[in-house]
Formats: structure tokens, C-alpha cells, sequence
């Protein structure tokens, strides 16, 4: 049997895409549920925007990682928000470190 020849990362992109849908599903029910204490903080609208495009990028490591510091940084704000701040370091901050070091291990 003949094993399937990957370029060097998609085992580590692919592995990736599990933990992004996670993220970004966690994300947007955090802005749903909490819009207007993110609009309080001043966070809201650039967080919609931002999970917005990294939705339509998920499946584009590339495209998706160029937003990443941004939202990693929208996300320490979001901490400033006492309704939310439980949910971010139980929930969010585990999926952000798994996709940092997959994301080292892959090279991106």
C-alpha cells in the first residue's frame, strides 16, 4: 500500500483546522452573547470584523494567520470584561496555545 506524499505542515494545518472552528465558534458566541459589555470595552465592532474575516479564511492558514496577532490582542481585551473573563482563560486561552504550537510545529 502506497502512503500519500504531504508537503511538510499540512499534517500540522489540517490537525489546525479543528481547533480554529473551535476557536472562532467559542469567539462569536462570546460576541453574540456579550455585544454590548464588548461595545462597553471598545472591542466589539473591530472583534466582529475581525472574526468575520478569519471565518472566511479558516480553511487558508496563510490568509488566516495575518489576523491572528490582531485577534490575539482583541482577545487580551476582552479580559478587561468581568463577564467574560472566566469563559476567555477556560475556554479561549487552551485553544490559542494548541494553535500556536501547531502552528511553530507547521512552519507558518
Amino acid at each position: 500500500m502506497s502512503e500519500e506524499l504531504v508537503k511538510p505542515g499540512e499534517r500540522q494545518v489540517e490537525e489546525m483546522e479543528g481547533y480554529i472552528r473551535e476557536l472562532l465558534d467559542i469567539m462569536n458566541d462570546i460576541l453574540t452573547k456579550n455585544k454590548r459589555a464588548l461595545a462597553d470595552a471598545g472591542v466589539s465592532s473591530r472583534l466582529s470584523v475581525i472574526l468575520g474575516i478569519m471565518t472566511m479564511h479558516r480553511y487558508n492558514p496563510d490568509l488566516f494567520m495575518q489576523y491572528w496577532n490582531e485577534f490575539k490582542s482583541l482577545v487580551d481585551k476582552c479580559r478587561s470584561v468581568p463577564t467574560i473573563k472566566d469563559r476567555i482563560t477556560n475556554e479561549v486561552d487552551p485553544l490559542i496555545s494548541e494553535i500556536e504550537s501547531i502552528k511553530s510545529a507547521a512552519g507558518l
